[in-house]
């Protein structure tokens, strides 16, 4: 009786016992599928991205690397030369990181417009504008990194200018409040110079009025002279230096050349007040040649 059931114990007992190789082939085949779900899983969340209205092109090369990584990892992992899929795993590493970006840089960008949009009352938003294309440009070339970047210098940019103006509107304020307050406290005196210009002034008025126009066309032609420097620099900067963006090169030239020709209509007309003038003294021989007020051109977009 012992003969007859020995032989079957120790062959039930023999398949009790897993051989060496089962179990690593066991955990080769855990480590296969558990690197696929992650590939399936990637190939998912692209899918959700082109969805969402985001370029895929550098997440689908992305996964194409992966699976090229797995195809070569593959026989390694299988024959215990290598330990895990690590350079697949790598890749949806990055593969991740990508997308992410991708997606801040997205709310980021709809988050600038709508802060651009509230604020754009109080501030110029030409610079922000600017910055906030550039941040799109970026974002349909997939360089997501950089669309951030724009974008985030486009919420700075929207705090610089507010805070500009903030500080406009207090020196303002302080500036009435001091003037108001200098008036009351010298109204007397104030009164009696007020009394001495207004003889003064109805005396020497037409002279004023000639070295006051004078003094307009002057001050009209430095601004003039200023902004052909900003037009000459602009230019420098983006054809010569090439450190300035085309979209803001457009901008800025398209306002300094509307400023250049509001600051020329100006003087034309503070010209002609000044030739119909009756007087004949001293200031005419110091008023302006009409030829030397023409336009000297503006700047080329």
């Amino acid at each position: 009786m012992a003969s007859e059931t020995g032989p079957g114990i120790l062959s039930l007992q023999g398949l009790e016992t897993p051989s060496p190789l089962s179990d690593a082939n066991a955990i080769f085949l855990a480590k296969d599928k558990a690197v696929l779900q992650e590939l399936e899983n990637m190939q998912d969340t692209i899918g959700k991205m082109g969805a969402a209205g985001l370029k895929t092109v550098r997440v689908s090369d992305g996964l194409i690397a992966a699976h090229s990584y797995y195809e070569i990892e593959y026989p390694l992992v299988q024959s215990g030369k290598k330990e895990n899929f690590t350079d697949v795993y790598k890749k949806i590493s990055e593969l991740d990181r990508i997308i992410s970006l991708a997606y801040e840089a997205k709310d980021e960008i709809v988050a600038l417009e709508k802060h651009l949009g509230e604020a754009k009352d109080s501030i110029d938003p030409a610079p922000v504008e600017a910055l906030l294309a550039s941040a799109k440009r970026e974002l349909n070339a997939e360089r997501f990194e950089t669309a951030k970047e724009s974008a985030n210098a486009g919420e700075d940019k929207i705090v610089e200018l507010q805070s500009l103006d903030t500080k406009a509107k207090a020196a303002a304020e302080a500036a009435t409040a001091n003037v108001f307050s200098f008036l009351d406290t010298n109204k007397f005196t104030i009164l009696g110079a007020g009394g001495v210009l207004l003889v003064f002034f109805l005396i020497f008025k037409n002279r004023l009025k000639r070295y006051m126009a004078i003094s307009r066309i002057n001050a009209l032609e430095l601004e003039r002279n200023t902004l052909r420097d900003e037009i000459r620099r602009a230019q420098d900067e983006f054809f010569v230096k090439g450190s300035i963006p085309d979209s803001i090169y457009k901008i800025r030239i398209k306002v300094y050349n509307a400023m250049v020709r509001d600051i020329t209509r100006k003087i034309a007309v503070s010209t002609e007040a000044l030739q119909k003038s009756e007087f004949k003294g001293f200031f005419k021989k110091k008023s302006p040649d009409p030829r030397s007020l023409s336009n000297m051109g503006e700047g080329k977009v």
